[in-house]
């Protein structure tokens, strides 16, 4: 899906009680007549504490957003870089003191403008990979490498957490979730790992890899058979 994204704010200086040091986050669809009506009617809205919005770690309402996009069909990498636009805003108002105190109550919106679809992509965005591709897919079991120190790890903490983003090194770009020992993970061939299970249901309808779109050959694809000649 493609889609341009608009980011709005309104800082209220005499909030509810309740609001107070808080950041209310929503987001919508629009586009032109073409595009689905149930994704026109999906909203996301959530309020959470300030600090939580701006902090670099991930909490369960950024989880919740990042499965709200990706289930409306926003592509893997894109809803990272989307929560990674939401966290940069937010912390630059909220560390603006010409215009922002504790006290105050931030609302920020993501509005998604999406772009009309062609017949074309229409009829083939929804089509499954190939069984017999999926299937033979690379896999290994997942173990955990080995903890480095203390030191070490705050030194390169903020760079894991880049490299988590951009490529899925340490999670699973699907569920979100970490690799943990022992799991099965499947590796395609454009280098990308994913947990097994999630990404054999994400073939189930898809054919490209969540995060730089490499494509599978797809069920209905002829894929063309090794012959013998007698």
């Amino acid at each position: 899906m493609e889609a341009t994204p608009v980011f709005n704010y309104h800082i209220d200086v005499n909030p509810e009680r309740k609001k107070i040091g808080t950041i209310q986050v929503y987001v919508s669809f629009v586009g032109s007549a073409n595009i689905s009506p149930i994704l026109t009617r999906s909203n996301f809205s959530c309020s959470l504490p300030a600090n939580e919005l701006t902090d670099d770690e991930d909490s369960p309402h950024k989880q919740r957003l990042y499965y709200f996009l990706t289930d409306s069909a926003v592509d893997s990498q894109d809803a990272y870089t989307l929560i990674l636009k939401l966290t940069q805003l937010a912390r630059d108002l909220t560390s603006n003191s010409f215009e922002y105190c504790p006290r105050y109550a931030l609302s920020v919106w993501l509005t998604l403008d999406v772009a009309p679809l062609n017949e074309y992509e229409r009829n083939s965005e929804y089509r499954p990979a190939s069984n017999l591709r999926v299937g033979a897919l690379s896999r290994r079991i997942y173990k955990r490498k080995q903890k480095t120190s203390s030191i070490a790890n705050k030194s390169t903490r903020y760079m894991r957490k880049r490299e988590t983003y951009s490529s899925g090194e340490y999670k699973c770009a699907i569920c979100f979730q970490e690799f943990k020992t022992g799991r099965e993970v499947a590796t395609l061939l454009c280098g990308h790992e994913f947990d097994n299970k999630c990404i054999m249901e994400w073939f189930k309808v898809r054919y490209n890899c969540p995060l730089c779109r490499f494509e599978l050959p797809r069920e209905d694809d002829h894929i063309p058979q090794r012959t013998t000649d007698l």
